[in-house]
């Protein structure tokens, strides 16, 4: 698969090739940033804009499409579809990082959709609200394109709510929105898990476009 900013240009993989950790998430990244860009008002932006909204968010969303599908295929924790680990396998010189945190990593995005029994429609809505945030850092005046649609596809949400649950709409509302927050602590916890990983010197590799996302977080 090859990456610009204008086209995502799909190369069939020949029959049996194998999948492993790198290329799953390689895939699921690009797959991940093909689905904004498929949005007018992504497109709308300015290259810079894009780069930016793109590289703040697509690690947050790719995270809430895997813990979708493991919420509809009712397991637990985040997987890439053939079941290999979301986590990548490491050989450690030091001692292991902590499997509370690993585990956090894994399950409390996908025991959060559970709880709250997430519909498609709400799945969709909360994708789509989670780039419009016109409250990035660094994006220039044309950013003011996200308020827009944020305005509108969170008007959308609210309406979904009070037409599906009538009176416990608003409070529905206002748990689904409750979710950035668990998003938030997912990011945090991924964000801690690669520092460590490059503290305790281990010898995992991380395709660059991951690597992109991942280090968004800590040099702005």
């Amino acid at each position: 698969m090859i990456l610009n900013m204008e086209k995502v240009v799909y190369i069939e993989k020949p029959t049996g090739h194998p999948m492993n950790f790198n290329s799953w998430a390689f895939h699921s990244s690009v797959i991940t940033v093909d689905f904004m860009k498929k949005f007018a008002f992504v497109n709308l932006l300015r290259a810079e804009d894009q780069r930016i909204v793109i590289k703040e968010c697509y690690v947050k969303l790719g995270a809430l499409f895997g813990s979708n599908r493991a919420f509809k295929s009712r397991k637990g924790s985040l997987s890439f579809p053939d079941g290999t680990d979301l986590l990548p396998k490491t050989e450690w010189p030091n001692p292991r990082i902590s499997p509370k945190l690993e585990n956090r990593i894994r399950s409390r995005l996908v025991g959060r959709l559970a709880e709250l029994n997430v519909t498609h429609e709400e799945f969709l809505l909360l994708s789509v609200l989670l780039f419009c945030n016109p409250a990035i850092s660094n994006l220039s005046d044309n950013g003011f394109l996200l308020g827009i649609y944020q305005n509108m596809y969170g008007a959308a949400l609210l309406q979904y709510c009070l037409y599906k649950y009538q009176h416990n709409g608003p409070a529905r509302y206002a748990d689904l929105l409750g979710f950035y927050s668990v998003i938030g602590k997912h990011y945090d916890d991924v964000i801690q898990y690669y520092v460590l990983l490059q503290v305790l010197q281990s010898t995992v590799e991380v395709k660059k476009i991951v690597q992109d996302g991942i280090e968004a977080a800590y040099k702005n």
